[in-house]
């Protein structure tokens, strides 16, 4: 397989990019491209196409919370479900007749909210980019609690025993109450 660059300079790129990465079956690569797009400067017609690709990537990986909501900014700027949905410039959605009947009633009421004039929230994405040369890059930690801020939590292994065994003592006097309790009540 030939290696695909993501995070294409405008949107006609990133939407080629996204669509020959997904046809090779590297669905996750598609999304990252997709959500790095540069929705500013793409047209309207762009960002629509943007997240109806979005849309059928986030299907494919079964995050149907996240397709529903790239699917309202679609449908938001003026795409019509039905249309893309049969439209083979666009990403295939592959998905099960359910969720596709569940993505077209919901395509179909959001249609309806926004004839009423409800507004939306736009798509959104908040992942942090892996690229070093991409603005927003973040070095992992493999320690999940480096993330989180004033938390306070020793994370030493004998603060960790200290918990584990604490845990494990309730757990003892909780079940000897239960199970003598349970004889009273039985006898």
């Amino acid at each position: 397989r030939k290696h695909i660059k993501c995070y294409a300079s405008n949107a006609d790129e990133c939407l080629g990019k996204a669509m020959a990465l997904y046809q090779d079956g590297r669905r996750g690569l598609a999304l990252r491209e997709l959500e790095g797009a540069d929705l500013e400067n793409a047209s309207v017609e762009q960002q629509c196409r943007i997240y109806y690709n979005m849309c059928c990537c986030y299907t494919s990986q079964g995050d149907l919370e996240s397709a529903q909501i790239a699917l309202r900014s679609a449908i938001g700027l003026g795409m019509d479900y039905e249309t893309a949905r049969l439209d083979p410039t666009l990403i295939k959605m592959e998905v099960s007749p359910q969720v596709r009947i569940q993505l077209k009633k919901f395509a179909e009421t959001t249609k309806k909210n926004v004839a009423l004039g409800s507004t939306a929230p736009k798509y959104k994405a908040t992942r942090v980019s892996n690229d070093p040369t991409r603005p927003g890059y973040k070095p992992s930690s493999l320690n999940p609690l480096d993330d989180v801020e004033g938390v306070g939590i020793d994370t030493s292994i004998p603060a960790v025993l200290a918990r584990v065994v604490a845990v494990v003592i309730i757990a003892i006097l909780l079940f000897a109450a239960l199970f003598f309790g349970g004889l009273e009540v039985f006898q």
